[in-house]
């Protein structure tokens, strides 16, 4: 309402007592309050006269609530437009420096795994600043301070703000060097830091200076792969077109460290030229070059997650065909593992964005045996650590497998059907074309997942603990239920319901208040929802195939059911 008629707002007097109540808005408990209540602010600072009672009455309480607001984007989001609205319309800048100048001084040094909102206020007024020599003077001082322990998270979070609003490079050239070196100390700065440069090289000379550490070899790896994280997130924010050739050199020269990065960086790039990055990569696949591959799986993630690219009949063409060349480079072996989760996730993307318009009968025809490989466990990725009283288990394949029948379910869900309204040629799914055998063949492998092979001795080491197998066990359940209930599968999973397997039986039968003795306490809650889903499961096939069920050809199946069954307590849940 403010907005949309700032006439109704003619004096301050008018609006100056709700203005001194409404600090009551801003409170540490409530964020969401707090949000609405600086966009709120953003509104009535269009007028000088309200904004110079806003400084006085309801930003020094506003600052005291940022000293310790948890960082969110949405709180980031809404402070940036309040100061930034402040800092324009305020009849004495100064004024809004020195409430803010006073905050600032209070403040301690940052607790970790905050980000201090108030650099943020500091940032957004000091960038829309017209005295460009005061704002000259200001970014020194924030260079100057980044150095400092108790004062470089708050110090970068500013110049990053500032960034947002001038290309800051051209007010201080060491700017970026000062962020690159401070993104290898403390945590907290890093991440301030790192976040800043994404920020910040926005701007012309910004970026040129960043592009410039990327082509220098003394750059350390550790420092690239900051440099090109924030070219990455500079890309989406850039305020004129970058050079695509040129960014595309730099960014190449680091792909033997950084591939993925590298991937997400061309493919944001591809939103200002995709023709001239799909040559790009298309140029890497031709020569073998190292990792292309897995650049190009990278980059159309990265690509098809962006609404600016437009899924006309070209792009969605060139776009195919990179991704059916990375796909014919796809491997099993153990050392392609980052390969083999970028091929699953670039499929999964082209599926479920802009309404898998860009997923084509070519990349199925090289993608889906690539995902059915991922349906079983890879025993080159599995170890076991002899601890004497049992044997431990690591699965680090156990999260590639799960995200491999998400994708599976993602394209039983569309069989049939167009994938959107408006997709060209209403294209279907491409599974409808995969012969019966093969289509008895997934089943098989959905089959086996659907529960632990050997519950007594599985039990996996961080960072892949029992959950992650768990999670596959689940997903594969929630599969065997889809396919029995979509036409084009359910024969082909009747003819197999005398091989649900022994896995799933055992578990759907187990007591889940006893379960085995090798799991620690952490683990034993996580078992009885796996049963509890398994008996669901059980019951659910009951009814889908009664007569199956009933069948004196499968009495493992009709006794678990039973057993499930006479379970009251699972029953009523």
């Amino acid at each position: 309402i403010i907005t949309a008629a700032p006439s109704a707002l003619t004096t301050a007097d008018k609006v100056l007592f709700d203005l001194k109540n409404s600090n009551s808005l801003l409170s540490k408990e409530d964020l969401r309050m707090t949000i609405c209540a600086f966009n709120l602010i953003a509104a009535l600072a269009s007028q000088p006269k309200i904004a110079a009672a806003l400084i006085a009455d309801v930003v020094p309480a506003s600052l005291h609530v940022l000293q310790t607001a948890v960082y969110t984007t949405a709180l980031h989001e809404a402070v940036t437009l309040a100061f930034t609205m402040l800092a324009r319309s305020a009849p004495s800048y100064d004024g809004l420096v020195g409430v803010i100048t006073t905050a600032v001084e209070a403040i301690k040094a940052e607790t970790t795994g905050r980000t201090n909102m108030i650099a943020v206020a500091v940032g957004a007024a000091l960038g829309v600043d017209a005295d460009i020599k005061r704002r000259s003077k200001a970014i020194q001082g924030l260079v100057a301070k980044v150095a400092v322990a108790e004062s470089g998270p708050q110090a970068a979070i500013a110049l990053g703000e500032i960034g947002r609003h001038i290309d800051i490079a051209a007010d201080a050239p060491e700017v970026v060097a000062a962020l690159l070196k401070e993104t290898q100390v403390v945590d907290t700065v890093k991440i301030a830091a790192t976040r800043a440069l994404g920020f910040a090289c926005a701007g012309p000379k910004t970026f040129e200076a960043i592009l410039a550490h990327l082509s220098n070899s003394k750059t350390t790896p550790a420092l690239s792969s900051v440099a090109l994280r924030a070219v990455s997130a500079s890309l989406t924010l850039a305020r004129s077109a970058p050079s695509v050739e040129k960014v595309s050199a730099a960014v190449l020269a680091q792909v033997s460290a950084h591939p993925e990065v590298v991937g997400e960086c061309l493919g944001r790039l591809a939103v200002w030229d995709l023709q001239s990055v799909a040559a790009s990569l298309q140029a890497g696949l031709t020569k073998s070059a190292p990792n292309a591959a897995l650049v190009v799986m990278a980059a159309a993630k990265s690509i098809v997650s962006s609404e600016n690219i437009h899924d006309t009949p070209a792009n969605i063409e060139t776009l195919s065909n990179i991704v059916v060349a990375a796909g014919k480079a796809y491997s099993t072996a153990a050392d392609a593992l980052p390969l083999r989760r970028h091929t699953i996730n670039a499929m999964s993307s082209l599926l479920e964005r802009r309404g898998g318009r860009f997923y084509t009968q070519a990349m199925n025809a090289v993608l889906l045996p690539c995902l059915v490989n991922e349906l079983v466990e890879d025993p080159s990725l599995v170890s076991v650590i002899d601890l004497n009283t049992f044997k431990q288990k690591e699965d680090r394949g156990a999260d590639l497998r799960r995200e491999a029948f998400v994708t599976l379910e993602s394209l039983i869900v569309r069989e049939g059907a167009s994938f959107s309204d408006d997709a060209a040629g209403g294209v279907q799914c491409p599974l409808m074309s995969i012969t019966e055998a093969q289509r008895a063949d997934v089943i098989g492998r959905v089959i086996n997942a659907c529960a632990p092979r050997n519950e007594k001795t599985k039990k996996y080491n961080s960072p892949h603990p029992i959950e992650d197998v768990t999670e596959v066990n689940f997903v594969a359940r929630r599969v065997l239920l889809l396919t029995s209930r979509t036409s084009a599968w359910t024969e082909v999973v009747g003819k197999e319901f005398n091989n649900i397997g022994a896995s799933l039986l055992q578990l759907g039968g187990a007591d889940p208040a006893k379960p085995p003795q090798a799991l620690p306490e952490a683990e034993k809650s996580r078992y009885a929802d796996n049963v509890a889903d398994a008996r669901k499961t059980l019951l659910e096939l009951k009814e889908i195939f009664p007569r199956a069920a009933s069948s004196t050809a499968a009495p493992q199946f009709v006794e678990a059911v039973r057993n499930a069954s006479n379970e009251q307590a699972f029953v009523k849940k």
